[in-house]
């Protein structure tokens, strides 16, 4: 009976709709209609505060444009983009773990950036540039966000609630600074995202090509791409499904296809390189111990705001009758898993970014289900002298403000400070970072090859011997030769560095000392040949050190000093 009730209840407003006087309808679509006037003023109020936050941002992260050593694989990715702009090849002339699009765009920034001119400014015009991108990519980010929250919440201000959530969102305001490839993967994901749930055809090829351009950003993506699949395959049958696999498909394979069979390497680099990254003995208390310590990290700078997400997402899972809400909750639910990433070696609390947009866009629809503007003014007109609820409502609310924000805080305030502590974002402050840069231009010319972190390489124009800029990956390869007892292509690399640096060809070392992570000092032939051969340049007290740095600068002894030794 209640199926057949609401049956008659969907013919009888067809049917009074079709009886509607027409002057009825007029008046409803005039532009002084209350309801119109009341929309437009809501999307123009929202459209402002998504302005001022692109405004805000764009001011914020170009004040922070600056030598400071953000992390050392922004480091790498610089160097190796800037290799690629000046004609080597990814994969066969340098490792590299990632899928080419993320080194690719960046090397088209550095070819760009050369048209400005080399060694004439303080910040190098390919720091500037790439900076420069990733800021844009990250308003990008923003508009995406809004749209979807928007969507999500059918309102404007859910929109805008949701692109401010995830702007403060610590984890994510930190990893959008560097050069990493997860901030672009996220910017395809969501494009897909919002294409994909127009559940049309042509827009199904298109959510499908940008699906692909995320896979080939990061290798992170790929279970996004099959989860859709099969929610297609399951839910939408062939129409759908193959609209959206075709293009997908095509673009993945097109470009992994040309990788391979140009370098011979696509597949050892980004896929088997990826396998080799976990450990080869304890497996699962190696997991599970990562997923426990960098989770908990997660959860103090993000739980309250992961909280209210889990809440939003419960009520739009009950109370939301959309014919995409099923794929809606289980994306959200797979984005939320990304914490899991954190097992693979190398990996750390940094990859929950790609969850963000579910916390920001789930936080968002549980705050316009609970204080919607309504609440507010009910709030404002209560008489506090006879009904004091109304204060500790008031009160309420600012703790579970409190709750939310402040935890993440003090990282936020490391950020904009750019200063490391036990609990900070970067490796390195400008000012050591130019304690290093001014040793390798005095100690070398443009075209010297030395030994160092990719980063000090990129900034100061010089080349890396052998290419060794993906430093933790060689060393797993290394210790995967020596485990297996097979001497491979790390082996042989590490061999010719060796050799140059017994020949003191190498005009200068710079490596990290810390026993938390050492990467080229940890191999023994290398440690060996910067013993006997070199020596450091800085004493105890000038070490530049943070938590995981402890940055030493060598040179080449002299035969004299050679001589001297016993």
């Amino acid at each position: 009976m209640r199926e057949q009730w609401k049956t008659f209840q969907a013919g009888w407003e067809t049917v009074r709709e079709k009886m509607r006087r027409p002057d009825d309808k007029k008046r409803e679509s005039s532009p002084n209609d209350p309801r119109v006037v009341a929309t437009r003023r809501s999307e123009t109020i929202a459209a402002g505060l998504l302005g001022l936050l692109v405004v805000v941002h764009c001011v914020f992260a170009g004040s922070l444009v600056s030598k400071t050593y953000l992390d050392i694989g922004d480091g790498n990715y610089m160097y190796t983009a800037s290799r690629m702009a000046d004609g080597l090849t990814i994969y066969r002339d340098f490792l590299s773990p990632q899928p080419p699009l993320h080194l690719v765009v960046g090397s088209v920034l550095v070819r760009l950036s050369r048209l400005f001119g080399e060694g004439l400014y303080e910040i190098p015009p390919a720091l500037v540039a790439i900076r420069v991108f990733s800021i844009a990519l990250r308003a990008a980010i923003f508009v995406l966000i809004y749209l979807l929250g928007r969507r999500l919440t059918q309102t404007p201000y859910g929109g805008a609630v949701a692109a401010w959530v995830y702007a403060f969102l610590p984890i994510g305001l930190w990893w959008s600074i560097p050069y990493e490839s997860e901030p672009l993967e996220i910017f395809w994901l969501l494009l897909s995202l919002w294409l994909f749930l127009s559940l049309e055809p042509r827009r199904m090829a298109l959510s499908g090509c940008f699906m692909a351009l995320a896979v080939l950003t990061n290798m992170t993506a790929a279970p996004y791409a099959l989860a859709t699949i099969l929610y297609l395959i399951v839910r939408h049958r062939w129409r759908l499904f193959l609209h959206f696999l075709v293009p997908c498909a095509a673009v993945v394979f097109l470009i992994a296809g040309y990788y391979q069979i140009r370098t011979g390497a696509y597949y050892q680099n980004v896929v088997f390189n990826q396998v080799g990254s976990f450990p080869r003995t304890g497996l699962a208390s190696y997991v599970f111990g990562k997923i426990a310590s960098q989770g908990a990290k997660i959860l103090f700078r993000e739980g309250g705001f992961i909280l209210l997400a889990l809440l939003g997402l419960i009520l739009y899972n009950r109370t939301d009758n959309r014919s995409d809400r099923e794929y809606v909750v289980w994306y959200a639910l797979a984005l939320l898993c990304s914490v899991f990433y954190v097992s693979k070696g190398g990996t750390a609390d940094y990859i929950f970014s790609i969850a963000e947009p579910a916390v920001a866009l789930f936080v968002s629809y549980f705050l316009c289900q609970f204080f919607y503007p309504s609440t507010f003014r009910r709030f404002l007109r209560r008489n506090v002298a006879s009904d004091t609820s109304a204060i500790a409502q008031g009160l309420f609310m600012l703790l579970v403000l409190a709750l939310v924000l402040s935890p993440g805080l003090s990282f936020i305030h490391a950020v904009v400070t750019q200063k490391r502590s036990e609990s900070g974002p970067f490796e390195q402050t400008e000012a050591d970072v130019a304690s290093i840069e001014n040793r390798i231009l005095y100690h070398t010319k443009a075209g010297d090859r030395i030994l160092s972190d990719p980063y000090y390489a990129f900034l100061t124009g010089r080349l890396l011997i052998e290419e060794y800029s993906e430093l933790y990956l060689w060393c797993l390869k290394y210790d995967l030769e020596r485990w297996r007892n097979e001497p491979g292509e790390a082996a042989e690399k590490v061999e010719r560095i060796a050799r140059e640096l017994e020949g003191r060809r190498i005009p200068i070392v710079v490596a990290n000392e810390s026993p938390a992570n050492p990467l080229t000092l940890r191999v023994p032939e290398i440690r060996r040949a910067i013993d006997k051969f070199y020596k450091p340049v800085f004493g105890k007290g000038e070490l530049p050190k943070t938590m995981s740095f402890t940055m030493q600068v060598f040179v080449p002894r002299t035969d004299a000093e050679l001589d001297a030794e016993p």
